[in-house]
């Protein structure tokens, strides 16, 4: 999830691609998002870096929890892309 908002936050044109045993998509991805180079080594590297770097956002207030402790949630990175999904998510739903 915070992969895509950052992938639209990029402003990238193509739909993010589908990346787990892909070390292409991988390497489109880190390029695309300015990831290190390492990033493109391969799905588990790309993980591996999404959430450390999730991590330290967090911990430098760069990211968000989206959730709750009863449902469950994510760490976000702050940025329009979560903004548009908070608003989303507190939308009553369309009966």
């Amino acid at each position: 999830m915070a992969l895509g908002a950052w992938w639209i936050e990029a402003g990238c044109s193509e739909p993010l691609p589908r990346y787990k045993g892909k070390p292409e998509a991988c390497r489109r991805i880190a390029e695309a998002l300015s990831f290190p180079p390492g990033c493109s080594a391969g799905d588990d590297a790309l993980d591996a870096f999404i959430a450390y770097r999730l991590g330290e956002l967090l911990l430098g207030r760069g990211a968000c929890s989206v959730g709750s402790s009863q449902a469950g949630g994510y760490v976000m990175p702050r940025c329009s892309a979560t903004d548009q999904l908070l608003v989303a998510l507190a939308a009553p739903e369309e009966q």
